[in-house]
C-alpha cells in the first residue's frame, strides 16, 4: 500500500505541475513546456509506483523512474531484472494504449540539456549559430509538439492515471 500512498502524492505534484502550466500565459513558454514535462513525468512515475510488485525504495526502480526521460531510459537500459522487464512492458503497454501514445513518448524524450547544440527549455542553446535564451525561443511546436496537442496529451494521461489509481486502490488486498 505505500506505493499507492506514495503513487497519490506524486500525481497530486503532477496535477499542480500542470496548473502551472495551464493557468500562467504571462510567462515564457519555456516555462509553461518545462511544467507539462514535470507533470508528465510526475505522472509517470506515480503510474510506475501503482503497477510496481517491489518496494518503492528498491534501487533499479529508483534508478529507471526518478529520473529524467523514464521511457527511453527504460528502452535503452542493458540488463533489467525480471520485475523491472515486466514493469516497464507494463508502463510502456499503458502508454501504447493512449491516443496521444506518440506525444507523449516525443515529451518523455524532453530533457534539460546544457549543451549549446540542442533545444532545452532550461539552458540557453544555438539556433543557427546564435546562443538564446530559452525565453527568447519561439519554435517550441517543432520541439514538443503543438500547445494544444501536448496539453491534451498530459491532460489525458493524467487522467488515465488517477482512474488507474482509483482501479488498483479498490482491489482488495
Amino acid at each position: 500500500m505505500a506505493s499507492l500512498q506514495q503513487a497519490k502524492v506524486w500525481l497530486k505534484q503532477a496535477k499542480a505541475d500542470l496548473s502551472a502550466a495551464l493557468g500562467t500565459p504571462a510567462k515564457p513558454e519555456c516555462h509553461r513546456r518545462y511544467w507539462l514535462q514535470q507533470a508528465y513525468e510526475k505522472a509517470l512515475k506515480s503510474l510506475a509506483l501503482i503497477m510496481y510488485s517491489g518496494q518503492p525504495s528498491d534501487p533499479e526502480f529508483l534508478t529507471h523512474f526518478l529520473n529524467h526521460s523514464p521511457l527511453e531510459a527504460l528502452e535503452q537500459a542493458n540488463k533489467l531484472s525480471k520485475r523491472m522487464h515486466s514493469l516497464a512492458r507494463q508502463v510502456q503497454r499503458f502508454i501504447n494504449l493512449r491516443r496521444e501514445a506518440a506525444r507523449l513518448r516525443k515529451i518523455d524524450a524532453t530533457r534539460p540539456s546544457n549543451k549549446d547544440d540542442q533545444v532545452s527549455y532550461r539552458y540557453p542553446f544555438r539556433v543557427g549559430g546564435e546562443l538564446i535564451a530559452p525565453a527568447d525561443y519561439d519554435d517550441w511546436d517543432s520541439y514538443q509538439g503543438e500547445w494544444l496537442g501536448v496539453t491534451s496529451a498530459v491532460s489525458n494521461f493524467i487522467v488515465a492515471v488517477s482512474n488507474e489509481l482509483i482501479t488498483q486502490a479498490r482491489k482488495p488486498s
